[in-house]
Protein backbone atom coordinates (compact mmCIF):
# COMPACT_ATOMS: atom_id res chain seq x y z
CA UNK A 1 0.00 0.00 0.00
CA UNK A 2 1.18 3.40 -1.20
CA UNK A 3 1.71 6.08 1.36
CA UNK A 4 -1.10 8.37 0.08
CA UNK A 5 -3.58 5.52 -0.08
CA UNK A 6 -2.47 5.01 3.57
CA UNK A 7 -3.27 8.81 3.98
CA UNK A 8 -6.21 8.52 2.13
CA UNK A 9 -7.70 5.43 4.48
CA UNK A 10 -6.80 6.88 7.89
CA UNK A 11 -8.56 10.23 7.12
CA UNK A 12 -11.51 7.65 6.13
CA UNK A 13 -11.11 5.48 9.14
CA UNK A 14 -11.62 8.67 11.37
CA UNK A 15 -14.35 9.33 9.95
CA UNK A 16 -16.04 6.21 9.84
CA UNK A 17 -14.77 6.18 13.84
CA UNK A 18 -16.12 9.82 14.26
CA UNK A 19 -19.44 9.13 13.31
CA UNK A 20 -19.75 5.78 15.13
CA UNK A 21 -18.92 7.50 18.27
CA UNK A 22 -21.53 10.26 17.74
CA UNK A 23 -24.02 7.26 16.54
CA UNK A 24 -23.38 4.63 19.71
CA UNK A 25 -22.63 7.14 22.85
CA UNK A 26 -24.97 5.58 25.01
CA UNK A 27 -23.69 1.86 23.90
CA UNK A 28 -20.01 2.85 24.29
CA UNK A 29 -20.78 4.39 28.15
CA UNK A 30 -22.51 1.09 28.78
CA UNK A 31 -19.29 -0.34 27.81
CA UNK A 32 -16.89 1.69 29.68
CA UNK A 33 -19.27 1.48 32.92
CA UNK A 34 -19.11 -2.15 32.54
CA UNK A 35 -15.59 -2.84 32.21
CA UNK A 36 -14.46 -0.30 34.91
CA UNK A 37 -17.01 -0.54 37.44
CA UNK A 38 -19.09 -3.42 36.53
CA UNK A 39 -22.80 -1.31 36.74
CA UNK A 40 -24.63 -0.36 33.50
CA UNK A 41 -25.86 3.08 32.11
CA UNK A 42 -29.06 2.23 33.56
CA UNK A 43 -27.91 1.56 37.19
CA UNK A 44 -25.79 4.61 36.71
CA UNK A 45 -29.01 6.90 35.97
CA UNK A 46 -30.57 5.07 39.16
CA UNK A 47 -27.45 6.42 41.24
CA UNK A 48 -27.61 9.80 39.50
CA UNK A 49 -31.43 10.30 40.40
CA UNK A 50 -31.53 8.89 43.86
CA UNK A 51 -28.56 11.70 44.22
CA UNK A 52 -30.94 13.82 43.00
CA UNK A 53 -28.23 14.38 40.21
CA UNK A 54 -26.03 15.88 42.40
CA UNK A 55 -22.50 14.96 43.88
CA UNK A 56 -23.17 12.73 46.79
CA UNK A 57 -20.05 14.74 49.08
CA UNK A 58 -20.72 18.47 48.57
CA UNK A 59 -24.39 18.20 47.29
CA UNK A 60 -23.91 20.05 43.97
CA UNK A 61 -24.17 20.13 40.24
CA UNK A 62 -21.15 18.87 37.96
CA UNK A 63 -19.61 22.26 36.76
CA UNK A 64 -16.71 20.79 34.97
CA UNK A 65 -17.18 20.46 31.03
CA UNK A 66 -16.20 18.28 28.57
CA UNK A 67 -12.98 18.86 27.25
CA UNK A 68 -13.21 22.60 27.09
CA UNK A 69 -16.71 22.69 25.66
CA UNK A 70 -20.10 23.36 26.96
CA UNK A 71 -21.33 20.38 27.95
CA UNK A 72 -20.82 19.23 31.60
CA UNK A 73 -19.22 16.31 32.27
CA UNK A 74 -21.17 13.39 33.87
CA UNK A 75 -20.79 12.83 37.58
CA UNK A 76 -17.85 10.60 38.30
CA UNK A 77 -18.29 7.59 39.41
CA UNK A 78 -16.59 7.00 42.72
CA UNK A 79 -15.56 3.31 43.84
CA UNK A 80 -13.55 1.79 46.62
CA UNK A 81 -9.49 0.84 45.28
CA UNK A 82 -9.52 -2.50 46.82
CA UNK A 83 -13.15 -3.87 46.66
CA UNK A 84 -14.22 -2.32 43.78
CA UNK A 85 -17.38 -1.41 44.96
CA UNK A 86 -19.29 1.64 44.21
CA UNK A 87 -19.67 3.74 47.07
CA UNK A 88 -21.58 6.81 44.71
CA UNK A 89 -20.96 9.98 42.09
CA UNK A 90 -18.98 12.26 42.70
CA UNK A 91 -18.32 16.06 40.67
CA UNK A 92 -14.94 15.86 39.32
CA UNK A 93 -13.78 18.44 42.43
CA UNK A 94 -14.52 16.34 45.18
CA UNK A 95 -13.58 13.41 43.06
CA UNK A 96 -10.20 14.54 42.99
CA UNK A 97 -10.00 15.94 46.25
CA UNK A 98 -11.12 12.66 47.60
CA UNK A 99 -8.14 10.79 45.70
CA UNK A 100 -5.77 12.75 46.97
CA UNK A 101 -7.28 12.71 50.27
CA UNK A 102 -7.09 8.89 50.30
CA UNK A 103 -2.90 9.27 49.22
CA UNK A 104 -2.23 11.50 52.21
CA UNK A 105 -5.16 10.79 54.94
CA UNK A 106 -2.29 9.22 57.37
CA UNK A 107 -0.46 12.62 57.67
CA UNK A 108 -3.69 15.05 58.39
CA UNK A 109 -2.83 14.36 61.92
CA UNK A 110 0.45 15.88 61.31
CA UNK A 111 -0.92 18.77 59.18
CA UNK A 112 -3.15 19.94 62.04
CA UNK A 113 -0.30 20.02 64.39
CA UNK A 114 1.45 21.73 61.78
CA UNK A 115 -1.34 24.60 61.41
CA UNK A 116 -1.97 24.87 65.00
CA UNK A 117 1.59 25.09 66.21
CA UNK A 118 2.44 27.79 63.47
CA UNK A 119 -0.60 30.08 63.93
CA UNK A 120 0.61 30.13 67.57
CA UNK A 121 4.34 31.33 66.28
CA UNK A 122 2.78 33.63 64.19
Amino acid sequence: MTAKKRVRNSEKDRAYHKEYREKNKDKRKNGNLLWKFGITLEEYQALFEAQGGVCKLCGEEETARKNHSEEKRRLAVDHDHNTGAVRGLLCARCNVNLGHYEKIKDMIPGFQRYLIEEAVQL
